[in-house]
């Protein structure tokens, strides 16, 4: 309510600009009756340097004007056909690492709808909060932090429950999930770590037909 009191001293203010740019291209036609631009105006009246600044003008207006369309024709695609807005990506995360890195700053290009997914366990109480919620690295948007209780000790299953509710949730949009995936230089040093990644891809693959899963590798060095 405060703006309309504004409506009436800025309608005068158009019209008075308005008034402005008709008698000055009246000046224009009628000094340059076969036609001239901005740049033939100045450059003739002000000088070589003036011609430029003027064109140089022209053409950043120009692409503006182009990059506004644009942006607004996409917003009115997005909005009449929701499927092509951006995925709602989930990050599994435990510890901060630098695979868990990875894949967020991964999962932040694909979308700005990111949620970093962790579990937390009876035990964790107490612990300090994530890294990445407190500290994110420099010039790089926080996703958000979605924390899943888990009193058992289960660390997949909530996970793969919390992806299947959002997939049900938003029914228009399509659910990406990007896992941060070990590469062990042998094979034989896979069964030394937990293979949660490979069990969460698996059991996602029988959800629904919007869930795409992203495995983004780390590898590792001996």
């Amino acid at each position: 309510m405060i703006g309309i009191r504004y409506v009436v001293p800025l309608t005068f203010a158009v019209i008075a600009l308005l008034v402005i740019v008709y008698f000055s291209y009246r000046q224009t036609i009628a000094a340059y009756p076969m036609g001239g631009g901005s740049y033939t105006v100045a450059k003739e009246n002000r000088g070589e340097g003036a011609g430029l600044f003027a064109g140089a003008a022209l053409m950043i207006n120009y692409l503006l004007n182009v990059a506004v369309g644009i942006s607004a024709g996409i917003g009115a695609l997005v909005s009449a056909v929701p499927s092509l807005e951006p995925p709602i990506v989930l990050v599994p995360v435990d510890r901060f690492n630098a695979a868990t890195e990875k894949a967020l700053q991964f999962a932040l290009t694909l979308s700005p709808d990111v949620q970093a997914v962790h579990v937390t366990c009876d035990s964790d109480e107490g612990e300090p909060p994530w890294k990445w919620a407190e500290n994110p690295p420099p010039e790089t948007p926080a996703p958000k932090l979605v924390t899943l209780p888990s009193p058992f000790r289960l660390v997949v299953h909530p996970i793969v429950d919390y992806v299947l509710k959002v997939e049900r949730e938003n029914p228009e949009r399509t659910v990406a999930v990007v896992i941060a995936s070990m590469v062990e230089l042998h094979w034989y040093h896979y069964f030394l770590h937990n293979q949660r990644g490979q069990m969460l891809t698996a059991l996602l693959l029988g959800g629904g037909g919007r869930i795409n899963i992203i495995n983004v590798p780390w590898h590792l060095k001996a």
